[in-house]
């Protein structure tokens, strides 16, 4: 299980890069598998981006940036990014607020 929870390994291998694909089944609410792939993947920069496809519903592009505080605290900040392809995905977006 990665940070975005359980998924489809269809790459082959693990290691995380640029262009990188998995999906995941019903995710984040959705009705449908979200395909994922990895837009941006910098380690030294502790920075990695995801665009997420639910075809015919919405794309999303995940942003994620983690530094260490300490031996034992990270701090982790998550932004969303969401564009509607339907009538529900422009429902999910209306809908969406920063407690999700």
């Amino acid at each position: 299980m990665g940070p975005w929870g359980d998924y489809k390994n269809i790459m082959g291998a693990t290691d995380l890069h640029g262009d990188y694909i998995f999906v995941t089944e019903n995710h984040d609410h959705a009705a449908s598998d979200a395909i994922w792939l990895v837009k941006k993947y910098e380690p030294d920069s502790c920075f990695v981006e995801f665009y997420k496809i639910e075809p015919e519903e919405k794309v999303g592009i995940t942003s994620v940036k983690y530094n260490s505080i300490s031996g034992s605290e990270t701090n982790v900040s998550v932004s969303y990014e969401y564009i509607a392809l339907s009538e529900k995905g422009r429902e999910f977006v209306a809908n969406f607020t920063n407690e999700e």
